[in-house]
């Protein structure tokens, strides 16, 4: 076979090609002159087809080894296939009619002839089939019900720099929840990358690390594959067995939307440079360009009878394109906002979009009326979704609602909210019966379609972490997150022990009992709420403030709760939930509490800059520790209460004797807030975790910096480790808990 030129600016790739990856690991061994000798020769290397021919152009460079390693990674190199792009620029313009402007018999400019990407002329030596076999895995942590390695080795100074994450749990925030046609599998694509779900058993299939966010995800019809767009890259993976299929990439093109056709010949890219590509799977080949928004394209949909397809876009229009021959067939306009979102119904007689404003239009595709505009969100809308008989509309937005529309009335039925959260998906399952939601928090969540009830949830998820705690055993971590749910979680293998949800707000601090029989919880609702951390079952609730709680400190006795509030810390007797006492702090929240080991200190730290200390017995303040120059949001005692950490939101953190209460030393964290703090068991690191995403380690007291944990993308609130000190567990708002552990 022929190899065809490249498209300038595209690559494609088959899952037989693993010229990119195996050549450039192998180029890795090479010796630094020989790499910039090969490096020149790019040109001609590009040509080379054979596993003998680009041996032969390495031997002058490259040592015995390196030819070996080269010659053993190409044993599979399969020219990449594309074919010339169409071009297609639709004529007329738009004008200012109130429903749509059909397009003039707009026709596809003439093929255009591509520059070839290599100078040289590729001469095959043989006909290259492409190969099904599936792609490795990459070693990944160990993820959700996922057992940990053996932790053997106490996290110290001398090993710090071994420290690597081990376990992670939780899906990261969703950008998109789709359902096959067949109705079997559930695409998640998530910050960490696409999860394939049974939809009928909630349960895990396939996890495609992406190593980027997801921003746009389709599965084909029969669930057969599923693709991923995050940055510039498309991904296509077969969900039975796991591989990689296929692979695009436009350079410079941020990819925004995905959709396979019925007939599964095509999958459509909306991209944020106003194209839509139409690329032919499983080949690869980019088989339309198709030109004429003058926004980001935001959606695209394929029409039922996979003939046409629909594009929505910031320029406030929706197009309608001929998957044929790339013809603007129709333009829908007067939209007051960007188009955001776009879904068929089943029986093809409906185009709902969603609108920037809140509104969602409801075209007739049989007519070309009017549409009918549905008003009631007061947020972006981000996902439609009809059920099958086309009866009901769901639609999804950034006001934390779900909005369930009567098609035939063309009225609101029924508006759902909490804990919906930022919708980012929706689909009906294939019965019509229950649909999903999918949100930016987060969750995955299951309603029952007949009457909006919450009938389930995907397990796993972890919100956006506020609050970790391990319990005395070590045996069970809980976590606190945004999201209002508390969630109890096997530290063994992260699988999910207890889902607690009572709290009507975000859940800001957690802690066991010290006995580890009871876990406690404070919220935004101003609630205290405590359950039986075996059984999940209620123990105890009482309010314990208006205005919001931010933080919660069991003494060491178990006999005494104090709740930090807006401007006050209120100690409670335990388990009563009687208020033995309200003693006013500085101005704002009260950040953190933090008992001494041996319960004769509690230190609160506010708004005001200062930390201060009050006797465990009578609550009179004991001191105030001054000398930060911003907030104090985190607290922690060594484990003989000699020392003290306090952490502020200018990056500072300060270690004090506990004695004196004098500082001994200042460390800096960046420019980053310090969120949380936590010294380990034997006293002799300290970590913090910071609104950069970083988890520092330094060894205490002398404040040697130890390591910096890199995983999280978004701001660590929590980090805490083990009671045996093998451990650490950090807790960020990019909805994971991440395990540390030394390898």
């Amino acid at each position: 076979m022929t190899s065809r030129p490249a498209q300038p600016g595209v690559s494609a790739f088959s899952a037989g090609d693993r010229f990119g990856e195996r050549v450039a690991t192998a180029l890795r061994l090479a010796r630094p002159a020989c790499l910039a000798a090969i490096m020149a020769l790019g040109i001609a290397l590009g040509g080379c087809t054979s596993s003998g021919r680009i041996a032969a152009l390495l031997a002058t460079f490259t040592p015995a080894a390196t030819l070996a390693a080269v010659q053993a990674a190409a044993t599979e190199v399969v020219q990449p296939s594309e074919t010339p792009t169409a071009s297609v620029t639709p004529t007329g313009s738009a004008t200012n009619a109130p429903s749509e402007t059909p397009s003039p018999t707009a026709t596809a400019s003439p093929t255009l002839t591509p520059t070839p990407t290599f100078t040289n002329t590729p001469t095959p030596s043989k006909t290259p089939t492409p190969s099904r076999t599936p792609t490795p895995t990459p070693k990944l942590p160990a993820l959700n019900s996922t057992p940990l390695p053996a932790l053997v080795e106490t996290i110290a100074p001398p090993n710090a720099f071994r420290i690597r994450e081990v376990g992670r749990w939780g899906r990261g925030p969703i950008h998109q929840i789709v359902l096959s046609d067949d109705g079997r599998w559930l695409g998640v694509g998530t910050s960490l990358g696409v999860y394939v779900i049974d939809a009928d058993t909630l349960q895990e299939r396939r996890f495609f690390e992406t190593g980027g966010p997801v921003r746009a995800v389709a599965l084909s019809t029969n669930g057969e594959w599923v693709a991923a767009g995050w940055g510039e890259k498309v991904r296509v993976w077969d969900v039975e067995q796991g591989g990689l299929l296929l692979g695009f990439e436009a350079p410079k093109v941020v990819v925004t939307s995905l959709d396979f056709s019925a007939d599964g010949h095509y999958l459509a890219q909306g991209s944020d440079d106003k194209r839509v590509r139409l690329w032919r799977v499983p080949s690869g080949e980019l088989t339309q360009l198709l030109e004429g928004h003058k926004g980001i394209v935001n959606a695209v949909a394929f029409h039922p009878d996979s003939l046409s397809l629909a594009s929505a876009s910031d320029d406030k229009t929706v197009r309608i394109w001929s998957v044929g021959d790339g013809r603007l067939v129709r333009s829908l306009i007067s939209y007051g906002d960007a188009v955001t979102a776009l879904a068929y119904s089943a029986d093809a007689q409906w185009l709902a979009t969603g609108v920037a404003n809140g509104e969602v239009w409801l075209w007739p595709t049989n007519v070309r009326g009017l549409p009918v505009i549905l008003r009631g969100h007061t947020g972006r809308v981000n996902a439609l979704g009809f059920d099958p008989g086309a009866v009901l509309l769901v639609s999804g937005a950034d006001d934390q609602t779900l909005r369930m529309w009567d098609i035939r009335q063309g009225e609101l039925r029924q508006t759902l909210s909490w804990p919906v959260g930022r919708v980012r998906g929706i689909a009906f399952a294939r019965d019509g019966l229950s649909f999903f939601s999918g949100s930016l928090e987060g969750n995955v969540e299951l309603w029952r379609a007949r009457d909006g009830e919450l009938i389930g949830s995907l397990e796993g998820d972890a919100g956006p972490v506020q609050a970790l705690a391990y319990s005395p055993d070590g045996k069970l971590i809980a976590s606190g997150s945004w999201d209002g749910y508390v969630r109890v979680w096997r530290a063994s293998d992260g699988r999910l022990a207890q889902v607690l949800f009572d709290h009507v707000g975000g859940v800001s601090d957690v802690a066991f009992s010290p006995d580890g029989r009871l876990v406690a919880s404070t919220a935004q609702d101003g609630m205290v709420r405590v359950w039986d951390s075996a059984t999940g079952d209620p123990f105890t609730s009482f309010q314990a403030g208006t205005r919001g709680l931010w933080s919660l400190a069991f003494s060491p006795d178990g006999r005494t709760l104090c709740v930090g509030g807006w401007e006050q810390i209120f100690i409670l007797s335990f388990p009563a939930g009687r208020v033995n006492k309200v003693i006013a702090t500085g101005p704002g929240p009260v950040h953190d509490l933090a008992f001494s080991p041996n319960g004769e200190m509690l230190v609160s730290s506010a708004g005001d800059q200062t930390a201060r200390v009050w006797s465990g017995f009578d609550w009179t303040l004991r001191a105030s520790l001054f000398g930060h120059a911003a907030a104090i949001h985190s607290l922690a005692f060594s484990p003989d209460g000699t020392m003290l950490v306090t952490g502020a939101s200018d990056g500072v953190l300060k270690l004090w004797d506990t004695h004196e209460f004098a500082v001994v030393n200042t460390l800096q964290a960046g420019e980053a807030a310090s969120h949380s703090a936590a010294i380990s068991p034997d006293g002799r690191v300290l970590a913090a975790g910071s609104s950069d995403g970083l988890i520092r380690l330094w060894e205490i007291p002398n404040g040697r910096a130890l390591a910096t944990l890199t995983g999280h993308f978004s701001e660590v609130f929590a980090v805490v480790f083990s009671p045996d000190g093998r451990s650490l567990a950090s807790g960020s708002w990019d909805d994971t808990i991440r395990v540390w552990a030394v390898r």
